[in-house]
């Protein structure tokens, strides 16, 4: 009811949020959230109420988690863009944007959606989908076997990408697959 996030267990990858120098715990550890940027210009953080988190879901070396105002946060292994953002692996909650269509959106530039709020997230195999209020779907990262739902495009992308033509009332878990009603 607090929002908080506890993790523990293996951390190599970042995939506990728990920081750089800690490869895992064995019991319950707060996780850490950073202010945010939800200003016009991008040119403070301002968000300083506690991050309250509503819904987790964890890969095997990733996680995401959903706060209360519709921001997707990621942390652990990024080797196929699963985290929503560039670069290498983050040991510690990173916000994923790019739902919207402003420069700075598509650019995964700090900066608040244009869209609905995300409602719903899923952690596959190496890849990440989520669910906005209108039933917008977003995927990113691998797309080996076409989970991303894009075509049969085969190389990764951070980028978060609407599914045109699709929506849905929820999102299932799944290593390589994906399904909606």
């Amino acid at each position: 009811s607090t929002g908080r996030l506890w993790a523990w267990g293996a951390n190599y990858s970042g995939q506990a949020g728990l920081g750089t120098g800690v490869a895992g715990v064995s019991t319950p550890t707060l996780v850490t959230f950073p202010a945010v940027d939800t200003t016009t210009g991008h040119t403070e953080i301002n968000r300083y109420e506690p991050i309250r988190i509503a819904r987790i879901s964890a890969a095997e070396d990733f996680t995401l988690a959903l706060d209360d105002q519709g921001q997707v946060w990621a942390f652990g292994d990024n080797s196929f863009g699963q985290l929503g953002v560039t670069g290498g692996n983050r040991f510690e909650p990173t916000p994923v944007f790019g739902f919207g269509t402003t420069p700075a959106q598509n650019e995964n530039i700090v900066a608040p959606y244009s869209l609905d709020e995300v409602v719903a997230i899923a952690a596959g195999g190496r890849h990440s989908v989520a669910l906005t209020a209108s039933g917008q779907v977003y995927t990113w990262g691998d797309n080996t076997y076409g989970q991303r739902g894009i075509g049969p495009v085969d190389f990764p992308n951070y980028q978060p990408r609407e599914l045109v033509n699709y929506s849905a009332s929820d999102l299932p878990a799944g290593t390589n697959i994906k399904v909606f009603s």
